[in-house]
């Protein structure tokens, strides 16, 4: 007879285009004893699925532009953006410079 003994690991893969991350993990159980003709059965794996908003976070902190996590990630420039908090200020800027245009 033989003790078979729990070896638990875990990885974590990082996203490029996919719309998800897979970290598969061995569940919990206690030691078994077994005779030596026993097979270890193959556990299933937990998913977790990350929101666009958090993989463009992360696509972003791997050095990936705007355009590019938009493409990747079938979302709109505009939507990145906010999702990464970045507001235009392009609009803001030329009305403060039409304005001082306009005093002088």
């Amino acid at each position: 007879m033989q003790t078979l003994r729990k070896v638990s690991t875990m990885t974590l893969s990082s996203v490029t285009s996919s719309s998800t991350q897979t970290i598969p993990e061995v569940p919990s159980t206690p030691a078994k004893t077994a005779d030596s003709s026993a097979t270890t059965a193959k556990a299933p794996e937990d998913k977790v699925e990350l929101s666009a908003a958090a993989q463009a976070k992360s696509l972003k902190h791997q050095g990936q532009s705007v355009a590019q996590i938009a493409s990747n990630l079938a979302l709109t420039t505009k939507t990145v953006d906010d999702y990464l908090g970045i507001t235009d200020t392009s609009s803001e800027l030329a009305l403060a410079t039409l304005v001082q245009i306009a005093k002088h």
